[in-house]
């Protein structure tokens, strides 16, 4: 057995759900920093989030995934490629596990609203938000269902048809979100969809990334191709994240708002070393790959990984403060 072997068998599950972990946990962290702004509420509330942040992961490890078909082989019908068929059925798993995440999200929003402890952003069109969150979550769930049976056992032809299908089920991560309450709605939620998509792509790319290594270690030019895809996601997240917090908020609220800008602070401060990551990875890991150095390829992504799923917790949060 040579040294690549084991980590490729056993590396892939293990990374998935220490990753989901961490952003478990900066989704506790960053809940017990608001606790101030959200006194009386926290546990519902710290629940509400943990389940939100599993279906940000969720999301990204399915949209990741069937991208990563799609960059590599874009052909449909190669179902005897192992890689790509371990990567769409990472897909159909990471599916599955968004669906639930979004059938107990609606469950437990009408749990909470019914007991009068829901604390939901109130759309500016003036509906209801209790309504919005429920059909949104029930209708990603539907969604995210269809992609994991149209996926499942590692079926590639049906990779575009769930591609599309799961970039139709972020929507309900946009809609549920803060900027549902903005006054200029129209276009927070479009500065919104384009922060959900660039996280969620770059995000889940790395969690395929990992499959990958179940079957194969990832070329020097597959890694190069995707670090032009998050590098494009990194300049949609700035952007989208500056034209997000201006839409509803003044710099004299922002200012004034207390916890929210320090979670604010460290979200900033993690993507600025994500960039700084992203940079060497580009400048030094990938020519490392190329020579052929066994840790070079775990080096870049760990890293990335880690910084990701710590920002996804602290943006959920961020998310549900009300601002």
């Amino acid at each position: 057995m040579s040294t690549t072997e084991v980590p490729a068998r056993v590396q892939p599950a293990r990374v998935a759900v220490t990753v989901t972990l961490l952003a478990v946990l900066a989704t506790v962290v960053a809940q017990l920093t608001m606790t101030a702004d959200l006194a009386g509420r926290e546990p519902a509330e710290l629940f509400a989030s943990t389940l939100r942040v599993l279906g940000y992961v969720a999301a990204s490890g399915t949209v990741g995934s069937l991208v990563l078909v799609l960059l590599t082989n874009p052909v449909e019908g190669r179902a005897e490629d192992p890689t790509t068929a371990a990567l769409t059925f990472s897909a159909s798993v990471w599916a599955t596990a968004w669906a639930a995440s979004s059938v107990v999200t609606a469950a437990t929003t009408l749990v909470r609203a019914e007991l009068g402890g829901a604390v939901l952003p109130t759309p500016a069109s003036g509906s209801s938000a209790l309504d919005g969150v429920v059909v949104a979550s029930v209708l990603t769930a539907l969604a995210a269902g269809v992609v994991a049976a149209l996926t499942h056992g590692g079926r590639t032809r049906r990779v575009p048809a769930a591609y599309l299908l799961a970039l139709g089920a972020l929507a309900g991560l946009v809609l549920t979100g803060h900027s549902a309450g903005a006054d200029n709605w129209g276009w927070a939620l479009l500065s919104l969809a384009l922060h959900v998509g660039a996280v969620t792509l770059w995000f889940g790319g790395l969690l395929a990334l990992v499959t990958q290594v179940a079957t194969e270690a990832p070329t020097a030019g597959q890694l190069r191709q995707f670090s032009s895809v998050a590098l494009g996601a990194f300049f949609g997240v700035v952007l989208s994240g500056v034209g997000n917090v201006l839409s509803r908020m003044s710099p004299a609220q922002l200012l004034d708002s207390g916890a929210y800008v320090l979670l604010l602070g460290v979200k900033i401060g993690l993507l600025v070393l994500l960039g700084l990551a992203g940079l060497g990875h580009r400048t030094r890991s990938i020519r490392k790959v190329e020579q052929g150095s066994p840790h070079a390829f775990w080096l870049l992504v760990a890293g990335e990984l880690v910084l990701l799923a710590v920002a996804t917790g602290f943006a959920v949060v961020l998310a549900r403060t009300g601002f």
